[in-house]
């Protein structure tokens, strides 16, 4: 796991809204399963899409403020960095997760690079999740502060 921090100030909310990128139906259950582990309180609001330009467009237009994005990095109308261009385009304010599932270094320096604040294995999401979002939630607001 790379530590990062995030690029805007992120409003300490409860619950954390969470957009899901992934078009894997199998995945995406996976996933909403994980994030709603702690069925006694509501720590994630969960939207999901499974396309870049909705995504885009989705976070454009969102009058509620930032999000932690969680994104496959193969999706049917975009691949790789161009998926993490996109979202810190779209979403500067926003934390961007990139799911991986290969270990390259070289290849989370570029994610990095191209604007995501965490590469994470996508096997390993399970693991202090809520830990590793609060985390790059206060390194955001840290770093305008």
């Amino acid at each position: 796991m790379e530590d990062a921090v995030g690029r805007g100030t992120f409003p300490q909310v409860s619950p954390i809204p969470i957009l899901l990128l992934e078009n894997n139906p199998g995945e995406v259950l996976r996933f909403k399963q994980i994030l709603s582990a702690d069925k006694r309180r509501e720590v994630f609001t969960i939207v999901h899409l499974s396309r870049l330009e909705i995504a885009a467009n989705y976070l454009a237009g969102r009058p509620e403020g930032p999000m932690v994005i969680i994104t496959s990095l193969f999706l049917p109308d975009s691949r790789g960095l161009e998926i993490v261009r996109r979202l810190r385009e779209s979403g500067p304010d926003s934390v961007v997760v990139a799911l991986y599932q290969i270990r390259d270094r070289a290849v989370m320096g570029s994610l990095l690079a191209a604007g995501a604040d965490l590469c994470l294995d996508r096997d390993l999401l399970a693991r202090d999740f809520e830990q590793t979002i609060r985390h790059l939630i206060g390194h955001s607001a840290q770093s305008e502060g």
